[in-house]
């Protein structure tokens, strides 16, 4: 497996969303458990440096919000965060955080049509440590995870997850 590292690629951000302006889209090369180079792009948020929330090794974040809990984020921003692959990927680790105060859900889901995975965080938690949720392990081969909020029926849409690594 391949770390993706926002800062060992030398991206840095402003500390909060309303600063970060457009949604951006990174692409990181990486070498992956396949033959060669693969690419990943992650799309729907922000780099964000050192951001309120979550207490964090790595300083630096890709991350999303909705006006609803950041009245002056950039509307450009995805109620998802994507990440897609120029290779299928047969397992994937991902670390995410919810930076909101209350509780929260996140779908993570692939394009080949997996079950998806539901996850739910604490105010200002992430998945387990270092390790991350891993998930897509069986035989089939993932070129695209999504990562979105599980928002009720009938709840207004809040949002504020971040992304600090990816594993293909």
């Amino acid at each position: 497996m391949a770390l993706i590292n926002w800062t060992q690629l030398g991206l840095e951000g402003p500390t909060s969303f309303a600063a970060a302006g457009l949604a951006q889209t990174i692409v990181a090369d990486f070498y992956g458990s396949l033959p060669g180079l693969t690419q990943a792009t992650i799309s729907g948020g922000v780099i964000l440096g050192s951001p309120s929330g979550p207490p964090l090794a790595d300083p630096v974040l890709y991350g999303t919000a909705s006006q609803s809990v950041i009245s002056n984020a950039n509307p450009s921003l995805q109620e998802s965060i994507t990440i897609s692959f120029t290779q299928p990927v047969h397992t994937f680790s991902v670390e995410i955080f919810n930076g909101l105060s209350t509780s929260a859900s996140y779908e993570v889901t692939d394009n080949t049509g997996d079950p998806p995975a539901i996850i739910t965080l604490q105010p200002n938690s992430s998945t387990s440590g270092n390790n991350g949720f891993a998930g897509f392990s069986n035989d089939t081969e993932a070129t695209s995870i999504t990562i979105t909020p599980v928002v009720l029926k009938g709840s207004p849409r809040s949002l504020l997850n971040f992304v600090k690594r990816a594993l293909p």
